[in-house]
């Protein structure tokens, strides 16, 4: 038996070139590319723990079947129960669902979502969109245009670690490369980079939690930055603690509320 062995840079780019790019094939009723370029603004903030082991090696792109359903076919089709046949027997692979958490993350539109059925237990589970890079492969043939798209999505969204690492995807507009601006400030991050776990303060309180000393339940919120020494002023309605007298600083509505300053 010969084992051949390859570097795995050299399989991202097998992956690049084999995987959604060079998908589609003689299908009817592709959906038609978007005729022109128009504005849309909105957070295109996405982390980017995909592991490498999983989008290289899932069963879904590595099988010749299920890579070419996956071009070739409408999202809603292959995954929605009962699911196509073999789709639904690659799916066994948890590398496979990892991979289209993120494929679906970065196809759908935030709100859209893929429901499917865990081969293992049988249950019914959902990925949901969130770039809207190609939202009309849900139930549309997708284009070639929208498997680059998501292609470049996908190794964007690579991590090596696993870590969950936050990202702005942007592009570049030749007649106007300041079109995209930086963030003025950058919001805080809710999950651990390491774990990719959420951290308890922004997690829902399970019970009826009060006191300085919840840590659940929080909303982060970044307001800008100050030179060190700077007195900063904050609040949530009330009165500016110096005087006691001015303009309410912050607001507040429906219950009493605590602001916690990191």
């Amino acid at each position: 038996m010969r084992v051949f062995c390859r570097s795995w840079p050299a399989a991202v780019r097998s992956l690049c070139t084999s995987f959604l790019i060079g998908l589609a094939g003689c299908e009817p009723a592709f959906m038609e590319e978007r005729a022109g370029w128009g504005t849309h603004e909105e957070e295109i903030r996405i982390p980017n723990s995909l592991t490498t082991q999983a989008l290289v090696f899932n069963a879904l792109s590595t099988n010749k079947i299920a890579n070419r359903l996956l071009g070739t076919k409408p999202l809603a089709y292959l995954f929605s129960p009962p699911g196509e046949p073999t789709i639904a027997h690659q799916l066994q692979d948890p590398a496979a669902q990892q991979f289209m958490h993120y494929l679906v993350g970065c196809a759908l539109a935030n709100g859209q979502t893929l429901e499917w059925k865990e081969p293992a237990t049988g249950l019914l589970k959902t990925w949901h969109g969130q770039l809207g890079i190609c939202p009309a492969w849900k139930t549309q043939v997708p284009t070639q245009a929208c498997l680059q798209q998501v292609s470049s999505c996908l190794l964007a969204r690579n991590n090596a670690f696993g870590m969950r690492v936050e990202l702005s995807l942007r592009g570049e507009h030749p007649l106007s490369p300041s079109v995209f601006q930086l963030e003025p400030v950058t919001p805080p991050a809710e999950y651990d980079p390491a774990t990719a776990q959420r951290l308890a303060s922004f997690v829902p309180c399970g019970t009826p939690t009060l006191g300085v000393q919840r840590n659940c339940g929080w909303s982060g919120d970044a307001i800008g930055s100050c030179q060190p020494g700077t007195r900063v002023v904050l609040g949530a309605g009330g009165k500016d603690p110096g005087t006691c007298t001015g303009t309410a600083l912050g607001s507040s509505s429906g219950t009493q509320m605590v602001l916690r300053v990191c």
